[in-house]
Parts: structure tokens; sequence; C-alpha cells
């Protein structure tokens, strides 16, 4: 099935792929930094701060990604990927390449 960018239907709602499960919160707990929204933003600033050696803690009323981040980036993934082959089809190999 192919994207229909008029509904807002994400890309990735229609190959179905599946987001990673995360734990819910369940309890009280400790963490150095809190990170609320697991879209791209909040990823990026928790690899970051992770990285740093921090203890990091993303919390989101959704599965992670599932936000907007998931309908801008299927659009902007979908949009900018153009098969190879028809790519070539379109401009010729020359331009292509």
């Amino acid at each position: 099935m192919s994207p229909d960018l008029r509904t807002g239907k994400s890309v990735w709602s229609i190959n179905k792929l599946r987001i990673a499960r995360h734990k819910k919160l369940t309890k009280n707990i400790r963490s150095e930094v809190v990170v609320i929204g697991g879209g791209i933003s909040g990823a990026l600033i928790a690899h970051k701060l992770t990285n740093l050696g921090m203890q990091v803690t993303i919390i989101d009323s959704r599965k992670i990604g599932a936000g907007s981040t998931a309908a801008s980036t299927a659009i902007l993934s979908y949009e900018a990927d153009v098969n190879l082959g028809d790519l070539i089809k379109k401009i010729g190999h020359r331009p292509a390449d």
C-alpha cells in the first residue's frame, strides 16, 4: 500500500513496523535526568546525556516515537527514499549516479 500524504497516515503504520516496547512506570523511581517525551528530540537528548555518563529515564504517555515523530519522519523518509531503478527510469542513468 502506498502512503496517503493527505490523511496523515504514517508510512510506518501502513507498513506495520513494530516500535520497540518499553516498561510502563508503575512506581516511584530515582534518576539523574528525566526526559519528558520519547520522540526524536527526547531520544537524542537522552542518548547524548547517557553517553556523558548520566542516568537517564525517558517518560512518554505513548509508545516511544509513536507521536508526531512517527508521522514527520515517515513522510521525510518516504519522500527522500526513491528506488535507484525508478530514479534511473525517471531521470536517466548518469544523473541518478
